[in-house]
């Protein structure tokens, strides 16, 4: 009877065991290969699951210290009676070549696809211990077809979530066309404004105008030598131009004041 028991407790355990297993079956780029992108790492995961699940990254580690990310694929279905699904995470270190150590999932639920992630949710850390060479140069690998197949499968979620927009009406357009063209006046006038200055003003006094030139303009070379290095990056970038703008306007108010208090002319003239 004791040994009925032992037996029945040890294939229960074996069973909880198994089905909360994660296992790493194969990483894209491979292991090893070269990142003919340059710093850029576009990694995507295939992992098993001997029961139906969401499984999404929640970690990544390099040389035992948490790195960031700037994009996962969110939750991913593992679908009823186990099976494959891929995970993706976008890395960019600052410098040298990409190296992962462990990348951490968490699984939950049932497959069933859910939105948001459960904090309750069970943590796996698959061991991963590779490095990717840094290289620049044309990528003519062909991907394998759990890599195509996984693209396309985003694209076709990224077209359906669109579609699933309600459409933007003509005041929506017009407010997207009167917001772009402010923002194109306030930069013109961001640069107009301290060259007018330059020329109409003496001494120092030039030179505090010609300062209040420098953040949009070191904020444009930013962006373009980025671009220029990896297209992807700087997705965001006019924000990082209105930031920048935004510095510049605060340097226009206070170097305006203080030539107007200076000089004791009216600030408006």
């Amino acid at each position: 009877m004791i040994r009925a028991f032992v037996t029945i407790a040890v294939v229960s355990l074996a069973a909880a065991a198994n089905a909360a297993t994660v296992q790493l079956l194969e990483t894209h780029p491979p292991q090893p290969a070269t990142l003919a992108n340059g710093h850029t790492l576009n990694l995507r995961v295939r992992v098993e699951s001997p029961t139906a699940q969401n499984v999404h990254i929640v970690e990544v580690r390099s040389r035992g210290t948490k790195v960031g990310w700037y994009a996962t694929s969110g939750i991913e279905a593992v679908p009823a009676g186990g099976g494959e699904t891929v995970l993706f995470t976008f890395l960019q270190p600052k410098e040298g070549d990409v190296h992962v150590d462990e990348i951490v999932v968490k699984t939950t639920g049932n497959g069933a696809g859910a939105t948001t992630s459960d904090p309750a949710g069970e943590a796996h850390v698959l061991p991963v211990d590779a490095t990717w060479t840094v290289a620049t140069g044309t990528d003519d690998s062909v991907d394998p077809s759990w890599v195509t197949e996984h693209r396309a499968q985003a694209s076709a979620r990224r077209a359906a979530a669109r579609a699933a927009e309600p459409k933007t009406g003509i005041l929506g357009h017009l407010l997207f066309f009167a917001g772009s063209l402010l923002f194109v006046v306030l930069v013109v006038a961001a640069y107009w404004l301290p060259i007018r200055w330059i020329r109409r003003w003496q001494g120092g006094w030039r030179l505090a105008a010609a300062v209040c030139l420098v953040p949009i303009t070191l904020s444009i070379v930013n962006i373009t030598l980025g671009l220029m290095s990896d297209p992807t990056s700087h997705n965001l970038f006019p924000f990082e131009i209105a930031i920048a703008g935004a510095i510049a306007y605060g340097m226009m108010i206070v170097v305006r004041i203080a030539h107007a208090v200076a000089g004791g002319r009216n600030i408006a003239s």
